[in-house]
């Protein structure tokens, strides 16, 4: 999992993570010229509704992914707590 690797730990706990967020908020409302830009991404389903995302995508996860990668799947709950934690990091993000 990303998050478990130590430079991508430090870049979601740090400065620069956020700066992402604006910058990307900022491409949004430039490129679709909409309010796209207001919804904050801690508002996303996958970081709003983590397990109620995750019951429908398990199937598909354990099936045609899993079909697709070469090695181990991540453990759902490592998943699960990675969202998790992304959605704690933008839950103050505007």
């Amino acid at each position: 999992m990303m998050l478990y690797d130590g430079d991508i730990d430090a870049f979601v706990e740090s400065a620069e993570f956020e700066e992402m967020l604006s910058q990307a908020k900022e491409d949004d409302r430039i490129s679709y010229k909409s309010d796209i830009a207001c919804h904050t991404p801690a508002k996303a389903i996958i970081f709003s509704k983590t397990n109620e995302l995750w019951k429908s995508l398990r199937s598909t996860y354990k099936g045609d992914f899993a079909e697709l990668v070469y090695g181990e799947l991540p453990d759902e709950k490592a998943i699960i707590d990675s969202l998790s934690r992304i959605a704690a990091l933008t839950k103050g993000f505007s």
